[in-house]
């Protein structure tokens, strides 16, 4: 029955094509580069870790806001057009390669410049600076890779991204470790930069092969009159990345502000963090077929709701699944990363991480409806929203720590979400029905709990009886629900 479903859905039928590339290419890629971050964090020490940690997150925070903007564009409208206006498409890519150079440059020569100052005011630690200044470029490269690989996902080329991500791991394995064991935090800085700068060689590569072999010439002659796509669709999400990055980029700050222990401290978070970033990076890898495909059949009249259904609950239930353990044995963090990360504070930060990484990944699949349904203007409202909270509930919680932080981060996450799915539901970007899947509430039930397990449950043995519980619940929820699509019935 569901072979049949997948044979007669047009939609579902290419979703399925793209996502298995996309699958193949993030376990490679993930796997690969969670153990590159286990190891660097084992060769440095959790201060280490930390000073490498801040560095990285302060030039991926300026790349990410605006590379976020510019790949999810240049997804929608490349996929959009690509089959009806083959000239548009020409100037588009123009467009969105030539003004990632120009936003990424200016990005860079400002980082670059103002390094010193953000080290001795926010770190307080003006020895990094160096190290920032270096790292600077990865702002340029990664806001046009992320042009680039939006591109790519437009023209449906996830063949040809899962072989780009396998590729830039595997030329980065070797240096990272390398560097870290040889030069310490310099060596990491570097194999950083490498890491970034090789993954834009290769998009560049693709995007050309793909044109020449289609007979597509990218211009830049006239492009200026796509720019209203920049001011109208580009920039909300900009201004929306901004805000959320920014304002946890600042908490961050004021954590290592504290010296050499807030540097430890943001050693311990950034080593969930890894973790946190793998299952994000996994749902979008996976899901990133979502926008182009529902774009393409939204503009050409087809009924896309079983496609919304997906793009909501499929990276929810991927998320859920690997969160719970997770967060019922946080223990599991000092197996991979060593003995200087087993303490109760990893632990607590670890179930906290995890539990607000579920509404990070929900809120991503509101991004790519968003997207579709061009409403960036309220996502905006809700980041803004997302933004004052980190910023206030910090305040309060700062003589907590790294503690606080991550509670500020969970109590925004739930407090946003409560705010404006409703208006999401209002504005039919985000369909009712997916709230009355019984099953959804019942991993959901699951993953409550298990965030509360280790609170309440000192003892390991009462977890692993408690998980084993769990797990039946599950396997007897999921044959409750294959049910329904024709199976294990008499």
């Amino acid at each position: 029955m569901l072979f049949k479903f997948y044979k007669e859905n047009g939609p579902i039928k290419e979703l399925v094509s793209s996502s298995l590339w996309s699958i193949v290419g993030t376990i490679i890629s993930k796997v690969l580069l969670f153990v590159i971050w286990i190891i660097v964090a084992r060769l440095l020490s959790p201060g280490q870790y930390g000073e490498f940690s801040i560095i990285k997150s302060t030039t991926l925070m300026f790349a990410d806001f605006v590379g976020f903007s510019f790949s999810i564009a240049a997804t929608k409208y490349i996929a959009q057009y690509s089959l009806c206006d083959k000239r548009r498409v020409e100037k588009l890519i123009g467009l969105f390669l030539i003004s990632s150079i120009v936003i990424g440059f200016v990005a860079f020569i400002m980082v670059y410049l103002s390094a010193n100052w953000i080290c001795s005011n926010f770190f307080k630690a003006e020895y990094l600076f160096g190290y920032l200044q270096c790292s600077s470029i990865v702002m340029l490269v990664s806001i046009l890779n992320n042009s680039q690989l939006g591109i790519l996902r437009g023209f449906n080329c996830y063949k040809e991204i899962a072989k780009i991500n396998t590729i830039q791991v595997l030329l980065s394995f070797p240096i990272y470790i390398l560097g870290t064991y040889f030069w310490g935090i310099r060596g990491a800085v570097w194999a950083y930069v490498f890491y970034n700068v090789v993954i834009c060689f290769l998009s560049h590569y693709e995007i050309r092969k793909y044109c020449k072999i289609n007979y597509i010439i990218p211009t830049y002659k006239g492009f200026y009159k796509e720019l209203h796509i920049i001011v109208s669709y580009v920039f909300p999400y900009f201004l929306s990345m901004l805000l959320t990055v920014c304002s946890q980029w600042y908490n961050e700050s004021r954590v290592v502000s504290l010296g050499n222990a807030g540097f430890v401290q943001l050693g311990y978070y950034s080593a969930v963090n890894v973790i946190q970033t793998m299952i994000v990076s996994v749902a979008i890898m996976v899901c990133s077929p979502f926008v182009p495909i529902m774009a393409k059949y939204r503009q050409n009249g087809e009924n896309i709701s079983g496609v919304e259904k997906l793009n909501m609950l499929l990276p929810l239930y991927m998320s859920l699944f690997i969160a719970i353990p997770l967060m019922l044995f946080p223990e599991v963090i000092s197996l991979f990363y060593g003995v200087s990360y087993a303490n109760d504070d990893m632990y607590v930060i670890t179930v906290i991480v995890i539990s607000y990484t579920v509404l990070i990944i929900y809120k991503q699949a509101l991004a790519r409806s968003v997207a579709v349904y061009e409403m960036q203007w309220i996502y905006l409202l809700d980041s803004i929203l997302l933004a004052i909270s980190f910023v206030f509930g910090f305040y309060y919680l700062f003589y907590l720590g790294i503690k606080g932080l991550v509670f500020t981060f969970l109590f925004s996450y739930i407090f946003s979400t409560l705010v404006f799915t409703p208006i999401y539901i209002h504005k039919k970007m985000l369909l009712i029905g997916i709230f009355k899947s019984v099953f959804l509430w019942q991993i959901l039930l699951c993953a409550i709990i298990a965030g509360c397990s280790y609170f309440v449950l000192e003892n390991i043995y009462y977890r692993v009886v408690l998980f084993i519980v769990m797990l039946l619940f599950v396997l007897y929820c999921i044959k409750i629900e294959l049910r329904k699509y024709g199976f294990f019935k008499n």
